[in-house]
């Protein structure tokens, strides 16, 4: 768990690819989380399975998503907060909110999505597409080899400078 900035709290839901330590520096998020802490105190953590957690899962889930976000609301003794989710962190903070609403003072949600991409995809082109992608991470993300890596990070950052695409493909290691 990470904060930084002062003022109200403003506690982001985890999403799948973060590191609390990686993206203090990073080209990519540094100037998220410069304005998100900027009149608030943010308060970051790690996904299970993602940055600084531990990398076995004995179960991952929505629930299990939304126990870990109840976890550092308690480590942290806030009362009432605002509550950020951006992509797959804003289905988990929304379930959040549905379980906890006398302690969500606001909701934002930023490129969030209520369902996952198997449930999204429609045709089977789409299906193969997200099976393909997550081939991929399961293949070659802990790899020294970017190339693996570089395909999520190409549609992720498609315009991103060589800088954003190195650092990228570094989060996705690590």
């Amino acid at each position: 768990m990470a904060t930084m900035g002062s003022g109200p709290p403003l506690l982001r839901a985890a999403h799948w690819l973060s590191h609390v330590e990686h993206d203090a520096q990073s080209p990519v998020w540094t100037h998220w989380l410069e304005e998100l802490s900027r009149a608030h105190t943010l308060i970051r953590y790690d996904q299970r399975g993602c940055g600084l957690s531990d990398r076995s899962l004995p179960l991952f889930d929505i629930a299990a998503c939304v126990e870990d976000l109840e976890a550092v609301v308690e480590a942290t003794g806030l009362k009432r907060f605002a509550l950020f989710g951006m992509s797959q962190g804003g289905a988990i903070a929304v379930a959040y909110a549905a379980r906890h609403p006398d302690r969500v003072s606001h909701l934002i949600l930023v490129g969030a999505y209520g369902r996952g991409v198997m449930r999204r995809a429609v045709t089977a082109e789409q299906r193969d597409e997200a099976e393909t992608l997550l081939k991929l991470i399961r293949l070659g993300w802990g790899r020294e080899n970017p190339a693996f890596r570089q395909v999520f990070t190409s549609q992720f950052i498609p315009d991103g400078t060589r800088e954003q695409h190195q650092w990228f493909n570094d989060l996705e290691r690590l």
